[in-house]
């Protein structure tokens, strides 16, 4: 960047993390007053937010359970909880989950404490004031929800994804707890693994990347490089387990004040299309849009291919930026995360609309490289 320019960076709410952290959740809560889990069914039978209503039963603290949550939670959806939250007159929000469930909680927020329709905030309208107190206890390693401040919803008719940002929306206390992230299935771990690399990468060579965004995603992708592998081996690997939801929040914190690029356009319209998780959209094309973006920001993946290990002394920036989308490729590979439409078991085809979707969204404008309608279509094609 211009060592002249102004940038600004922001810091969200505290992090806690490490084994049995989540022991500490009452303690932590400003307010004692009754609470609203919000989760979703899976997290709910794996046990995990057994874990948390214990930590609140001993602090006698009463509280609620949503546990409807969906991939992407369509605005229903936030409506209903939003309801159970005024009927059982809640007041602080925990959230309890990956992505969605922690999304969703923001959404919930928004719909309790602002006025009008979900859907304006999601088109560009100021909150008039904070939400509810908002705890993030992520399950997954990946997501980085628990850091930032937008929540991904889907439309009422749940095939186009919409996203909240706002500062106030930024959770004010993630709990990292590793133990947590035991039983978490082996590919639930790469796919959330792959949407922390594609944070970290995007938000490194993105036009809005700055010195302290930088520090904060290089060191997200040498412990992803590093640990991702062991955890979707082990998850119970408490110290690769660890290191994953560091890396996941350093990721999310980068690319929070950085800006994300084409990877995350692309990867939306097959999530709402197509049924696709969003670790596996994003892995799918990671490879792509490197390959596509080396002409505007071999610099900054000559930085990326060093933090993942890869020597390339001796190689000029271009080359540095080839070895650095080669590794992304092979480490996705390792971890069984699909490279082709066919791997995913789709048959795909460009939708009506969803080019235009994708020239209209912000992060294809922070991309480092400026893409034209026919680009756009050639890197939705490149997986076939």
């Amino acid at each position: 960047m211009d060592p002249w320019s102004v940038f600004q960076h922001f810091n969200p709410g505290k992090i806690v993390c490490g084994p049995d952290s989540i022991k500490m959740l009452p303690e932590l809560l400003p307010i004692k007053d009754k609470a609203l889990l919000v989760t979703d069914a899976g997290v709910k039978a794996a046990g995990i937010v057994a874990k948390v209503e214990e930590a609140l039963q001993k602090a006698s603290i009463a509280y609620a359970i949503y546990d409807r949550v969906q991939p992407d939670a369509p605005i229903p959806l936030i409506q209903e909880a939003a309801a159970l939250y005024q009927q059982e007159g809640c007041r602080p929000l925990i959230a309890v989950g990956g992505g969605s469930p922690m999304d969703a909680a923001k959404a919930v927020g928004v719909a309790v404490s602002q006025p009008g329709a979900l859907l304006e905030y999601a088109s560009g309208r100021a909150l008039d004031g904070p939400i509810p107190f908002l705890a993030a206890i992520p399950t997954t390693a990946g997501t980085g929800s628990e850091v930032t401040f937008a929540a991904v919803i889907a439309d009422t008719a749940g095939t186009r994804k919409r996203i909240i940002r706002n500062p106030a929306l930024a959770p004010k206390l993630a709990l990292l707890d590793p133990l947590l992230l035991a039983g978490l299935p082996p590919d639930i771990a790469a796919e959330t693994g792959a949407d922390a690399l594609s944070h970290a990468l995007e938000g490194l060579a993105t036009r809005g990347a700055q010195p302290i965004s930088d520090a904060l995603v290089l060191h997200a992708i040498q412990l992803i490089f590093k640990y991702l592998r062991p955890m979707v081996g082990d998850p119970s690997n408490l110290e690769a387990a660890s290191n994953m939801l560091v890396a996941s929040a350093l990721a999310s914190l980068g690319w929070t004040n950085a800006g994300l690029g084409l990877v995350h356009s692309l990867a939306h319209p097959l999530g709402a299309h197509f049924h696709v998780s969003h670790g596996k959209a994003c892995a799918l094309y990671l490879p792509y849009v490197m390959q596509f973006n080396v002409l505007a920001a071999a610099p900054k993946y000559r930085l990326a291919a060093m933090a993942m290990g890869e020597d390339v002394s001796g190689l000029n920036d271009f080359e540095a930026a080839e070895t650095a989308a080669g590794a992304v490729g092979q480490l996705l590979d390792d971890v069984g995360l699909a490279q082709t439409y066919e791997e995913l078991g789709i048959e795909f085809s460009i939708r009506p609309g969803v080019v235009e979707e994708i020239l209209s969204v912000p992060t294809r404008l922070a991309n480092p490289r400026v893409s034209t309608q026919e680009q756009i279509e050639e890197l939705l094609n490149a997986p076939c």
